[in-house]
Formats: structure tokens, sequence, C-alpha cells
């Protein structure tokens, strides 16, 4: 029967619904600085009818869901643009710390310490026998060479600190996938009912937006709400099951290199975006090029020089002497050599040991001109020039990508943020109408109690 009893359920269950709304808005407002929290609506549904002659009355409400406001189509983008500046994040602070380590141009950086040393050359061609001269031409010798092996110690010096970043990376990975196979469990667990552990999915897709700034992750959800996590093509988590990042050390021309590799098959892993794949490609391609381009320049100096320098004469009839360490054709090792680090006096100036002749020196000189480098097509200091431009380049290439990077992911979370963020204005307007509708739903009580009284009063 349609009586006053289905009024007091229909007020009751208002009163229900209204009181939950009230609580979910509240959670909403406390966390509207919660990072990864999404806002959450409340879905009401109409209770179903029941048979009142002649028609079918009400039954009231209630909550139907706890929908949680997010974008699959946003996370996906938002993780895609996290992975590339991952990436140009590290490529741009890489190129940066070359720039500082090259210090080009300035007065103390390798441009400079050439210039110098051709100047004393000069300054020895017009005093060839003038021991001061040649003291000069061996101290400015003397500051190329460790101009170039501080540079090239600095290089490797900053491999080395990529490689322990590379580690500390894997392991920083390691953790967030340990995390989000300890959500899968929970999730899957308190979903099993049908329910949606919506807290416990937003604290999962944070975690996830924080794994793509490191690797190229793709996800999938299954049935059970569990969430499989893909770097690449490889399987990291699998419900609450992890294969995790390890690394294996190897040395690579003197230097320790950390491989990573996929646990589950000790396959290397592939790495095509993120963190990781910027400090693999710094450490691997970037600085070993650096140097190898330095160690270039190195050995064709030194290889030139000492090709004139050996067959003239010193003031004394000498000949035979390097002016370089011929082993050292490195950046890293390039010296002067024995002789005339340690006596001035063996720098070779003639080449008929005539008075005054000064034709060594002139020959040297004009190594200075002459195209020795990139197959014959640059001088050394073109050289060098070329390799200080390309840095600038690059340098200037890694800003931009990760500016580009930076401004498209600030766009997609700008609309994300529209679909999940919490306005507070917005909450607090809907906490009035749950205010509302929980006082008329009170009222009805009031009446309907009212009403009961005066029936059996009556009776």
């Amino acid at each position: 029967m349609y009586g006053l009893n289905v009024g007091f359920e229909i007020a009751r269950r208002a009163l229900l619904s209204q009181q939950y709304a009230i609580n979910i808005t509240g959670h909403n407002i406390a966390n509207a600085n919660t990072p990864g929290f999404s806002r959450q609506n409340v879905i009401f549904n109409t209770m179903p009818p029941m048979y009142a002659h002649p028609d079918y009355g009400g039954t009231g409400v209630n909550v139907a869901e706890i929908r949680r406001l997010r974008s699959t189509f946003l996370d996906t983008q938002i993780r895609k643009e996290q992975q590339g500046l991952g990436r140009w994040g590290v490529l741009d602070q890489t190129w940066s710390q070359i720039e500082m380590i090259i210090n080009e141009p300035s007065e103390s950086g390798i441009s400079e310490m050439m210039s110098e040393f051709w100047t004393a050359w000069q300054d020895l061609a017009d005093s060839p026998f003038n021991l001061a001269a040649k003291n000069v031409v061996k101290e400015k010798a003397a500051t190329l060479t460790s101009s170039f092996r501080h540079v090239s110690n600095q290089l490797s010096d900053m491999r080395d600190s990529l490689n322990e970043d590379i580690e500390i990376a894997v392991e920083e990975v390691n953790g967030y996938l340990n995390q989000l196979a300890n959500l899968n469990d929970q999730i899957a667990k308190l979903e099993v009912g049908g329910a949606k552990a919506n807290d416990l999915r937003d604290q999962r897709d944070y975690i996830i937006d924080q794994l793509s700034n490191y690797v190229n992750v793709s996800t999938q959800e299954l049935k059970d709400g569990s969430t499989s996590i893909f770097i690449g093509s490889l399987a990291v988590v699998e419900r609450d099951q992890v294969a995790p990042l390890e690394t294996t050390t190897s040395y690579n021309d003197g230097v320790v290199v950390s491989t990573i590799l996929w646990s589950a098959t000790s396959n290397e892993l592939k790495l095509t975006r993120g963190k990781l794949k910027g400090l693999v490609e710094a450490r691997d391609e970037i600085l070993p090029e650096r140097v190898a381009q330095l160690d270039k320049l190195a050995k064709q100096i030194v290889e030139s020089i000492n090709a004139v320098h050996s067959v003239g004469y010193t003031g004394n009839g000498e000949t035979g002497i390097n002016f370089f360490d011929p082993n050292g054709i490195t950046a890293a090792t390039m010296d002067l050599s024995y002789d005339v680090k340690n006596d001035a006096n063996k720098i070779a100036v003639s080449k008929n040991q005539k008075d005054g002749d000064n034709s060594n020196v002139l020959a040297i000189l004009d190594l200075r001109k002459q195209l020795l480098m990139n197959d014959n097509s640059a001088t050394f200091s073109d050289y060098y020039n070329g390799f200080i431009g390309e840095i600038g380049t690059r340098a200037q290439e890694a800003t931009n990508m990760m500016d580009n990077h930076s401004l498209l992911l600030n766009q997609v979370e700008y609309h994300r943020q529209a679909l999940q963020g919490v306005s507070l204005d917005e909450e607090m307007a809907k906490l009035v109408s749950y205010q509302h509708a929980y006082e008329a739903a009170a009222k009805v009580i009031s009446i309907m109690d009212s009403a009961l009284s005066t029936v059996i009063n009556d009776i």
C-alpha cells in the first residue's frame, strides 16, 4: 500500500543519500591540493516505483555510484609528454654541463690556449735562439696540453656521474613498480563486489605518471581492476607480480658502464623515451662523441708538430727530438715530451743549423694554416670552432625540445585539471545544494511523523 510508511522510506533514503553526497563533497574539498587526486561525483539513481492504484508511485532515491572524473585519453597524453620531457630534460642538462666544461669563449678555454700557443711560436720565430722565447713556447704548450687533459677528465667524470645516475634511476623505477603491484593487489581485492576503489586508483595513476618520467611506459587495465604495466613491449607488472629492472656492470674502454636489464629474461632493456633513455644516451653517445672529437684534434696536433719538430735541429745541433710525447695522442694523455719538458733548449728551431735560422719554427707555424682536419678540409682552429658550434647547436636544440614538451605537458595538464581537479567554488555550491536537500528530507520526515500522529490520535 502506497501509504505513510512509503513516505517515511522515501524521506529516509533521501536523508542517507544527501548525507553520503555531503561526505563525498567534503572528501573532495579535503583533497583539493592532494597530488593525483581526481574529484568524485555522486551519481543518484531513482528507486524502482511501486504500484499505487491507479498508477505507479516513486519510492525515492539511492546512491548508484561514486564516479571518479578521469580521462584515459588525457592520462595517455600526459604520460607521452612526460616521457619526452624526461629525456630532453636530461639532454638539456647534459649539454649545459658540457658547455660549462668547454667554457668557450673564455680566457681559459682551449681556443684561447691554442691562440697563445701559436703566438708564442711566432715570437720564437723572431728570436729563434732566445731561451726566454723558448721557455714561453714550452709554458704555453704545457698550458694547452693541461687544458686538453682538464676538459677530457671533466667529461670522463661527468660520464661516471651519469652512470651513477642510471643506477639510482633504476632503483627509483623499481620502487614505483613495487608500489604499483601492491596497489593492484589492494584494488583487485576491494573491487571484487563491483565497487570502485577510487582513491587507490588515483594513487596508482599518480605513480604511473611519475614512472612515465623515467621510461616509455604503457598500461592495460584487466577485468579484475588491476593494471598491467609495460616498458616498451616488456611486462614489468602483472597484477601483484613484478619483473624489476636490474643492472650489470661492464667495462667499455676502461670506463665502468651499467647496462639495464629486464630481470625476467636478463635481456637488455630497449628504451625509447624518458629520463633513463636520456641518461643512457648522454653516457653512451653524447659524451663519448665529444671526447672522440677532442682526441682527434689532440692526436693531429701532436703528430703534425712532432713530424716537423723531429727533423729540425736545436741550437746545440741535436735532432730527432719530439716536441710532444708521441704516446700521448688523446686529449687525456696529451703532454710535452720528456726532453722539451725538462729543457726548453731542446726545442728544434732550425733546419740547416745556420746561425739565426728559424725555418723549423716557421714550418711549425705553417701547420696552423694547413688543412689537416676533417679529411684535409679544415685547420685546427676551424675544426675546434666547428666542435664548439655543434655543442651550441645541440644545446639549443635540447632546450627547445624540452620547452616544447613542457609547454604541451602544461596544456594537457590544464585540460586534465579542468576535468579532474577540485574547484572549491563548485564544491561549496554542491554542498549548499545537498544541505538544502537534506533539510527538506528531514522536513518530510517531520511532516510524515505529524501525519502519523494525527492518524493514531484520531482513531
